[in-house]
């Protein structure tokens, strides 16, 4: 596995971290979110409390298994990150659907910050940026994986705060349009 995509990977895994104490903590918030983005039928609103706990799984479970980087445990690997692609991938479809539905309705993903194009890019290219990792193991180094590790914690945090830099620059400029 290259050292990007490792990066990457990790980065994917330390948001889902984040973001998941907030999910589990906020479940109301979260489903009036879901139900004003117009995206998904009622019932299915209903089911995302389950998306902390989802999160909470995976990006525990990546971590974890790129600590232990046993080779015997490959499978698991893999497993995790197809997770880790299949659920940015349908972040990715869901807040680009509903930037159409409802434009500068709140996110949910780390809090009340307004949806911008900025949440569907960066799902997206976690996604894609995450999916070469399904092809390799953790490298045997442990200074290697604490070094990934590293670097994605900052990757992470940029990918966190650019959504919410975006919208609050793009919330500025309207409110300088406007005076």
């Amino acid at each position: 596995m290259t050292g990007a995509s490792a990066v990457v990977v990790l980065a994917a895994a330390v948001l889902l971290l984040a973001a998941a104490p907030g999910h589990l903590r906020h479940r109301p918030l979260l489903v009036v979110s879901v139900r004003r983005h117009g995206v998904l039928p009622p019932w299915a609103a209903r089911s995302a409390p389950m998306l902390g706990p989802v999160e909470l799984l995976l990006g525990a479970g990546t971590l974890g298994l790129w600590f232990v980087a046993v080779e015997d445990l490959r499978f698991l690997w893999i497993g995790a990150v197809a997770g880790v692609v299949a659920l940015y991938t349908v972040f990715c479809l869901y807040t680009a659907r509903a930037m159409r539905s409802a434009p500068g309705s709140p996110c949910a993903c780390f809090g009340v910050e307004p949806l911008t194009w900025a949440v569907p890019l960066r799902a997206g290219a976690l996604a894609l940026g995450t999916a070469p990792a399904l092809l390799g193991t953790p490298p045997p180094s442990t200074i290697d994986r604490v070094l990934a590790l590293g670097a994605a914690v900052v990757v992470a945090l940029v990918a966190w705060v650019i959504p919410a830099v975006i919208a609050l620059w793009s919330e500025e400029r309207v409110r300088h349009h406007s005076e």
